[in-house]
């Protein structure tokens, strides 16, 4: 698995770079919420080392940020974005690739406290132009670890059989697309109570036999946000979400 993760870094950065982007090295510890994408991580410099709390530096009996290291409340970062949204500004493509921490509770494969995330961001291009860009990043990576990492695969293949065979159908053909009202539409086939958002999307990555891409506008879920701003997930069957 190391020798994988390894190679599937590697080839992140090669990607990017056959294609014209920028890596750009986003803070750690930041002042931002970025937005508003997790619970984070506070970095604090006035914790008393006697551990008693009447020793933490106070102000009219709230804590005195002004004490700390960077004279305010900072964080661990949950995301790049906000920072590397300016470079693309200058720049034009470019993209993060770094550690992102949540700090939300809980104790499920799908939720890490750590990891490494890729953050690219493509300027003068719409939804469906990053669309591309994800398949194309997603393809590669798979397609060089099959290339370099046989052995690794094998091995994975005959603790639980057809992983290889799933992994060359995703490199092989375009990933389907669908619009939010219809991934709901192909979900109200096979059920008919209607899950919150967060449980459609995971019902449809578990029941999906290919990778889909459904985009979505968001005042299809949040009815205050603006109408222009686009998202779009990527459902991969029975393992994760690529969100952007």
């Amino acid at each position: 698995m190391t020798r994988i993760k390894n190679n599937l870094a590697f080839a992140t950065h090669q990607f990017f770079q056959h294609n014209g982007f920028i890596y750009i090295h986003t803070p750690l510890i930041t002042g931002a919420d970025c937005e508003g994408a997790g619970e984070m991580f506070q970095v604090t410099t006035i914790l008393p080392e006697s551990g008693l709390i009447k020793d933490i530096p106070q102000v009219d009996g709230k804590i005195d940020y002004g004490k700390e290291f960077f004279k305010k409340v900072t964080n661990l970062t949950v995301s790049g974005q906000l920072a590397v949204e300016n470079f693309c500004c200058a720049l034009s493509n470019v993209y993060t690739f770094g550690p992102t921490f949540r700090a939300e509770v809980s104790h499920t494969s799908r939720h890490m406290a750590e990891f490494w995330m890729i953050e690219p961001e493509l300027a003068f291009a719409d939804v469906f132009d990053t669309m591309e860009c994800a398949e194309a990043y997603i393809q590669f990576c798979i397609r060089y670890i099959l290339e370099n990492n046989k052995e690794d695969l094998e091995f994975f293949d005959k603790k639980k059989p057809g992983q290889i065979e799933y992994l060359r159908k995703l490199v092989n053909g375009p990933f389907a697309r669908a619009s939010y009202s219809q991934a709901i539409e192909i979900l109200l086939k096979v059920i008919s109570i209607l899950f919150s958002v967060f449980k459609r999307e995971l019902f449809l990555r578990m029941k999906s036999s290919g990778v889909l891409i459904w985009h979505l506008s968001m005042k299809d879920i949040f009815a205050i946000m603006s109408s222009i701003s686009q998202l779009y997930f990527i459902t991969i069957p029975r393992t994760s979400k690529l969100f952007t």
